[in-house]
């Protein structure tokens, strides 16, 4: 098996972001060993990869780079801070279409979130009847407990253990109904089918607007990007619009894949 070196923003902890956590099952579906780029494997030589993430900036690009490391783009989105220099780096597929056009990149760029080849790395026959959940940013957390019982639904972490990803998607895919704040666990219900809406509690704020905005910009049938205040709000939003949306087609970032980044 050939090893792939990505990076991401805890890579290496023991415990990530339900987003990143997902980069090495996506990996290993791809037939490759995933290499965090931590300090210790600095010295490789092999390109590093930028898959899930919202860091496509400059001086994020130039810490990745450090100075001279190929980076190979494939999913990564552009939601703040100054363009990187398109120049240095080997885009092969970018989050969404607003990062396509504010990167000035070529229209024909694939575009698509890795999160949505989820039914293909876990093939998981989905029935939504497990419990409701609330599932905030990780940035939303304040008094998660006590709103997850409000709106009777059970607390979901974004803060997971990479080795129990499997069982943290088949617990949203199987959810009767996600509240959430998060984009990757939203990203998990476009692609199985899951009800839900987004939502913030009383003082919540939505993380890196420009995000959500790339991943609705993928969508067949995009709803309304709305943000529900309490539980009729969210269920009344996803009978009327969100339930029709579908996820983008993935077979573009499937071909796109950096197969030959691996070592």
């Amino acid at each position: 098996m050939k090893r792939l070196l990505v990076h991401f923003w805890r890579g290496g902890e023991p415990r990530l972001n339900y987003g990143e956590a997902l980069i090495e099952p996506i990996v290993r579906f791809f037939g490759d060993q995933l290499v965090p780029d931590i300090p210790l494997n600095r010295s490789l030589s092999a390109p590093v990869v930028l898959m899930i993430g919202s860091e496509l900036y400059r001086e994020h690009v130039e810490q990745v780079r450090a100075g001279h490391r190929k980076v190979i783009v494939w999913g990564y989105g552009h939601s703040h801070g100054h363009p990187p220099d398109i120049s240095l780096l080997d885009i092969r597929a970018v989050r969404g279409e607003c990062t396509r056009t504010s990167l000035q990149l070529s229209a024909s760029l694939p575009c698509a979130d890795p999160g949505f080849l989820l039914p293909q790395v876990f093939p998981i026959d989905a029935h939504h009847t497990g419990p409701a959940l609330w599932a905030p940013h990780l940035h939303n957390r304040s008094h998660a407990h006590d709103r997850a019982a409000q709106w009777e639904a059970e607390y979901f972490d974004v803060d997971v253990r990479p080795s129990r990803i499997a069982e943290h998607v088949t617990r949203i895919a199987n959810s009767r109904f996600v509240y959430t704040s998060s984009l990757h666990v939203t990203i998990t219900c476009l692609a199985y089918g899951t009800p839900f809406a987004l939502c913030l509690a009383p003082g919540d704020k939505v993380d890196k607007p420009a995000k959500w905005e790339d991943i609705w910009s993928t969508l067949t049938n995009p709803p309304p990007l709305t943000w529900c205040q309490d539980p009729t709000e969210a269920a009344t939003w996803w009978t009327s619009a969100g339930q029709h949306a579908r996820p983008p087609e993935t077979t573009a970032l499937l071909e796109a894949f950096p197969h030959d980044a691996a070592f």
